[in-house]
């Protein structure tokens, strides 16, 4: 099957190479931050260093995108035929190898051009599996996409569903993931995945023995300047985590889920063991008198309702 696919020729294939090297590579500046302009230019992507916001601008033009994609359309069509099957894919076939990595480089752009495809999402998972492509490439391929300028993208189910997997299945920094989630959601507010993800994160993070502080700490400062329900929803809910140890269990089922063949990868520490509390319930009143404080005194209620306060008073019996 992959004999059918016609790819973009050897000038194309060179951008796309280098396309892949910037998302997919570690960037000294910090982050990277995808653009689309509405320009015609020789090349459909550029990019350079952002100094004043400490990231790397990557600059998509809109019309040499365009006279693309019908390409690369094209090839992606092919891939979700309902007859296409990956089993017919060898891993020692080197030719087909070669061809399947053509095909996964045509097919990264299409994530930032595309609105949301489910069917595309699994194709690419597929293909990561297939070709072994490291798991920090394709981390920082989420990161991209999930910190670009489209809201359609960066809000999306399925990329925000693909890094639940990553980050369950693999050992990476905290603070990548509080970066990445605290970036997304002030490029788009009211992101329902963005703090849906947030809310797992600080789930398995407690259930995994980690500290909650720098994740509270770094969301709570986020809800001093944003008016967004869904952050501070995830704010009282690590307040309840972090003081009672009680935990989402439909988030630890969803991890285990991802984990049933990986030993290596378990919950570390029992959901309820008295240890795990990191904070005092006197901590729980002082920062809970503060949040409503701020709710009041900044006339925010309408936003911000009082209720989500007392809903932690109630969850923790204060």
């Amino acid at each position: 099957m992959l004999d059918d696919i016609v790819l973009p020729d050897s000038t194309v294939q060179a951008q796309l190479e280098l396309f892949w090297d910037i998302v997919s590579n570690e960037c000294q500046e910090g982050r990277k931050y995808l653009i689309w302009l509405d320009l015609e230019s020789s090349k459909f992507f550029e990019f350079h260093s952002n100094d004043e916001e400490q990231r790397l601008d990557i600059v998509i033009y809109k019309k040499p995108m365009m006279k693309l994609f019908p390409t690369l359309l094209t090839v992606q069509n092919q891939l979700i035929a309902d007859n296409w099957d990956w089993k017919t894919i060898s891993r020692t076939d080197a030719q087909q190898t070669d061809k399947l990595y053509k095909i996964f480089l045509a097919i990264v752009p299409i994530l930032f051009i595309n609105n949301e495809s489910h069917t595309l999402v699994l194709i690419l998972e597929s293909m990561v599996e297939l070709l072994s492509i490291p798991n920090n490439k394709v981390l920082r391929l989420l990161q991209c996409l999930l910190t670009c300028s489209r809201n359609n993208i960066n809000k999306s189910s399925s990329y925000w569903t693909f890094l639940r997997k990553l980050y369950s299945t693999n050992s990476f920094q905290q603070s990548i993931f509080i970066d990445t989630l605290i970036a997304s959601a002030t490029i788009h507010r009211k992101s329902y995945y963005c703090w849906n993800f947030a809310s797992f994160f600080a789930t398995i993070e407690f259930a995994r023995g980690a500290d909650l502080t720098p994740v509270y700490s770094q969301v709570k400062q986020f809800c001093m300047r944003n008016l967004d329900y869904g952050a501070w929803k995830v704010l009282c809910e690590i307040i309840i985590i972090m003081v009672s140890a009680n935990t989402n269990q439909y988030w630890l089922k969803e991890f285990e889920r991802w984990n049933d063949n990986n030993n290596n990868n378990k919950l570390r520490t029992p959901n309820n063991s008295g240890r795990l509390h990191q904070k005092t319930m006197n901590w729980a009143e002082q920062e809970l008198f503060m949040l409503s404080n701020y709710i009041k005194s900044s006339q925010t209620e309408s936003l911000i309702p009082l209720t989500i306060i007392k809903w932690v008073y109630d969850k923790l019996e204060l």
